[in-house]
């Protein structure tokens, strides 16, 4: 999307942004309930995009890519680890390895050894479900912050 700002009068070309005043988290979760309360929690401060499927997920990361998070890029992802198709975790490895984004995983899986295999592949941190709003702002905007001024 590109944004037109209007400076003394004229219109001018702002460049290309997803959110220029807002963070961008992709909710990406099978379950269509899940994805539309977390986007609803997050929706007051953050731009929220959802993601049904792994596939979903690297599309909207590919058209997001040539922005930075600055720019209104994908800033960080939260992502559930049972899901059909490509699992979290090996979606998780992609994230990381492809995009540089954060990632925060979000599922019911709630065994120690769950955490440390999804902080192996490239989680930055790991939410069990159910999870409160109070939560899941608190590790979002911790992250972020740390990636404005890290």
């Amino acid at each position: 999307m590109v944004t037109t700002d209007v400076k003394d009068g004229q219109k001018t070309d702002a460049g290309p942004t997803l959110a220029p005043d807002r963070s961008v988290v992709l909710v990406v979760d099978d379950d269509p309930d899940t994805r539309k309360l977390v986007s609803l929690m997050l929706a007051g401060q953050y731009a929220v995009l959802e993601a049904e499927d792994g596939e979903q997920c690297l599309r909207s990361l590919a058209r997001s890519a040539h922005f930075g998070p600055a720019e209104g890029g994908i800033s960080l992802v939260l992502l559930d680890i049972m899901m059909p198709g490509t699992d979290g975790l090996t979606l998780c490895r992609r994230i990381v390895k492809e995009f540089g984004v954060i990632v925060i995983m979000m599922t019911a899986r709630s065994m120690r050894a769950d955490v440390e295999t999804a902080i192996r592949n490239g989680a930055r941190d790991y939410m069990v479900k159910p999870f409160t709003k109070t939560t899941l702002l608190a590790k979002v905007s911790k992250h972020l912050y740390a990636l404005s001024h890290g």
